[in-house]
């Protein structure tokens, strides 16, 4: 499984865990310690990352700070939303969200997931 160090990333996953909000009205965070989990509305949504340079992809996410495609997220697909940030501007919403399926972790447009708000309410902001 790939790790990534972000400051405050225990704060917000303990943050994460204590909610318990429902999302989407599909999912919740469960008391449990399970993160915010979410769906994309589109599909072959990129899943991005830079192996080279982590931290500029972490602190302003875009396609060309994240360049590397890990994997892709289909619609009911769902995800756990460990953190989000703002990064390049995508269809009016300039928040990402740092996605994790499985091995797979990295960097989708918040634009695809599928909840109204462009940040969403129930996900930390990475390094807080």
């Amino acid at each position: 499984m790939k790790v990534r160090t972000l400051a405050g990333a225990t704060a917000a996953l303990a943050l994460a865990a204590s909610a318990s909000v429902a999302v989407g009205g599909t999912a919740t965070a469960a008391d449990s310690g399970a993160q915010a989990q979410y769906t994309v509305w589109a599909t072959d949504v990129n899943v991005r990352d830079n192996p080279n340079d982590v931290a500029v992809c972490d602190n302003n996410p875009s396609p060309a700070n994240c360049p590397r495609v890990v994997g892709q997220l289909q619609p009911n697909q769902p995800f756990e939303a460990v953190c989000q940030n703002q990064g390049q501007v995508v269809g009016g919403n300039e928040w990402w969200v740092l996605a994790e399926r499985g091995d797979m972790l990295g960097w989708i447009a918040s634009y695809y997931v599928d909840h109204a708000a462009n940040k969403l309410p129930d996900v930390p902001e990475c390094g807080m």
